[in-house]
């Protein structure tokens, strides 16, 4: 009987069933020793140590996930998990995790420095170690993991400036590095992350100016470079993100103009400029931001009037425009905030008139400062009941009003009018003397003439 296959057995087909045989075979052979290496990892870290008798349920310890095959993909420990008695680093074995997706590690008493061999880890997308004691820089090969979407390193003592290496991320969604010593200038590169979505720097000793590029960063929502050295303008690039929700641009030495363009950026929510050497004037297209919550300006050498326009933008809830040198008077408009502001000062500044009655209709005010100004005439009825005076109007010397503490308006009134009569009077008394002064009149006695110098009758009209 003959039989017939269905394919020939050729010398390469031969190669190849061998060659995967022997992969499959060594697969099986090398998937539990490997699995068993990530468990005992896990323990010489220190970090698990209450699960040593509970190595083959690994993937049910505390911030571990596993995938099907049981390899670890995640640790993602809760805030506050303190990772063994001295937290180091030093006994972690990144190598031993070749799967590993997500790593987080935030608020667990972290201490020494990230080692090198964190940039093994070919497939991370998420990196969270902030809110710990990590010092040192931050090691160059974590430069190289391309997969990153989310690094999170703030709130640590890090060290040494950002490489342009940076760059290379282009992967990222969200960047912070923000609360640590970071040093040195932003790097061109950071416009490299076109898909960064969320960007934070804050308060670290970063120098330099703002670069342009940062324009590139199209998806940006939120830009936070607050509380650094930061110098030279505003970049009118920064015009081009119109995606931007958040600038956060506060305590730093930056100075010149806010940009005009500023208006093109209509999803802002939070606009905080406040604390460095800012001038000119603020810009009516400001008006355009409708979803604008925070205006934050204060401390800065600000001049020109208050744009009415800011008073239609009826999501404001906080406005600081104080420690300016801003002039003319406070626009009335802003009574029109009445259902969304909450904290309005626009103390020590140079401005002038009075303040608007429309103020009687912002109720949901908790916080209100006008003092250091120039302002005069009658306080709003409504703000005399919800505000001590002093807290909110001291330094307005012309202001008056009914409760203690204030002069009475009629009082103030009065003596107005009798200031005016004053100064209507005055003149004419001085012009009285002055006829008198140069008149002679005749002795009566012996028809001799007695002469009375002018500058008596001054005099007389000098002293009291």
């Amino acid at each position: 009987m003959h039989f017939s296959l269905p394919f020939r057995f050729t010398p390469t087909l031969v190669v190849a069933m061998a060659v995967a045989l022997a992969a499959a075979v060594s697969s099986q052979s090398q998937q539990p020793w490997s699995l068993e290496l990530e468990a005992r990892a896990l323990l010489a870290s220190g970090w698990w140590s209450a699960y040593t008798n509970h190595i083959p349920s690994r993937c049910e310890w505390l911030g571990i996930t596993c995938d099907t095959a049981g390899s670890i993909t995640e640790i993602s420990l809760p805030p506050g998990f303190q990772l063994g008695d001295d937290g180091n680093f030093g006994k972690f074995n990144f190598s031993c995790f070749p799967n590993i997706v997500r790593l987080r590690l935030r608020a667990s008493g972290l201490k020494g420095s990230i080692p090198s061999e964190i940039g093994t880890l070919s497939k991370l997308k998420h990196l969270d170690l902030s809110y710990n004691q990590i010092t040192g820089f931050i090691p160059s090969s974590l430069w190289n993991l391309k997969n990153l979407v989310t690094l999170q390193l703030s709130a640590n003592r890090l060290t040494g400036p950002i490489p342009a290496t940076i760059g290379r991320l282009t992967s990222l969604k969200s960047l912070s590095l923000g609360w640590n010593q970071i040093n040195g200038s932003i790097p061109f590169e950071i416009g490299q992350l076109t898909n960064l979505e969320g960007l934070a720097f804050s308060a670290n000793n970063l120098t330099g100016s703002i670069p342009p590029s940062l324009s590139h960063l199209v998806k940006l929502k939120a830009l936070n470079l607050s509380m650094n050295k930061i110098s030279g303008v505003i970049p009118h690039e920064l015009s081009q993100l119109t995606q931007l929700q958040y600038l956060v641009l506060s305590s730093n030495q930056i100075s010149g103009n806010i940009i005009p363009e500023i208006g093109s950026l209509f999803n802002l929510f939070v606009l905080d400029l406040s604390t460095n050497s800012l001038i000119g004037s603020i810009p009516t297209d400001l008006g355009n931001c409708s979803k604008l919550q925070l205006l934050l300006l204060s401390r800065n050498f600000l001049t020109g009037s208050i744009p009415a326009r800011i008073g239609y933008l009826s999501a404001l809830t906080s406005i600081d425009l104080s420690h300016n040198s801003l002039r003319g008077k406070v626009p009335s408009e802003l009574g029109s905030l009445r259902n969304s502001l909450e904290y309005l000062d626009l103390s020590h500044n140079k401005l002038t008139g009075t303040i608007p009655p429309s103020f009687n209709l912002l109720h949901r005010v908790r916080q209100l400062n006008l003092s250091y100004n120039s302002l005069k005439g009658h306080i709003p009825t409504d703000l005399q009941l919800l505000f001590p005076p002093d807290a909110f109007v001291g330094g307005n010397n012309d202001l008056c009003g009914d409760p203690i503490g204030l002069p009475s308006c009629s009082l103030t009134r009065s003596s107005s009018k009798n200031l005016d009569l004053v100064k209507i009077l005055v003149p004419g008394i001085l012009l009285a003397f002055l006829i008198l002064g140069t008149y002679e009149p005749r002795n009566l006695s012996g028809g001799k003439e007695t002469e009375k110098p002018c500058v008596i009758h001054f005099a007389m009209v000098s002293n009291p």
